[in-house]
């Protein structure tokens, strides 16, 4: 895959793979590009697989969210192929989101009226996509700690020390530690 948009109601996300094989994103800012966030998508759309599939009229998607979609991803593969994903609301009991893979080759014409595929694929895909920006932009690696605590930073030494309780028991008297004594039975009256 060489690039991919994403575009929610929010916002619109483009981004593209430089010639170190890195994510750059190219929209709304030109940034590195976090690789969780790239990968965890782009992991789905490689993996992600529908649940079912469902044959509607094209006059029926908006029952599916699909004319006003959550999400739709734009992809550009390596030998320029293009792909779409439309994500739309979720199923009834939210396990799912009805989705459109490439909807416009997928259209059929029938004799009657137009149909379409739907997918279910799994609501990951919400979590993938609707992040804020912060999210999809690559975090600065953080400097290693120093050794030595700085200044303004409390130390193990400011904290007061608890000392823990002795818990070892005891050491047996020699009498305890002896066989007890066989003791007579008492007669009753």
């Amino acid at each position: 895959m060489q690039s991919f948009i994403v575009e929610t109601p929010d916002q619109m996300l483009s981004f593209e793979k430089d010639n170190a094989g890195q994510w750059q994103m190219q929209q709304p800012e030109s940034a590195p590009a976090s690789d969780a966030s790239v990968a965890y998508l782009l992991n789905l759309l490689a993996t992600g697989e529908s649940d079912r599939t469902l044959t509607v009229s094209a006059a029926d998607t908006a029952e599916f969210g699909l004319d006003e979609p959550s999400a739709t991803i734009n992809v550009v593969l390596d030998n320029e192929e293009t792909h779409q994903l439309v994500l739309g609301s979720a199923n009834f009991d939210n396990s799912a989101i009805y989705a459109q893979a490439d909807p416009e080759a997928n259209s059929e014409p029938s004799a009657a009226e137009a149909e379409t595929t739907i997918l279910l694929v799994s609501p990951d895909f919400v979590n993938a996509v609707n992040r804020p920006l912060e999210e999809w932009r690559s975090r600065p690696a953080t400097e290693p700690t120093p050794s030595a605590p700085d200044a303004d930073e409390p130390s193990d030494a400011d904290e007061p020390s608890i000392e823990e309780p002795d818990v070892t028991p005891p050491a047996a008297s020699e009498s305890e530690a002896s066989e007890p004594e066989a003791t007579e039975p008492v007669e009753g009256n």
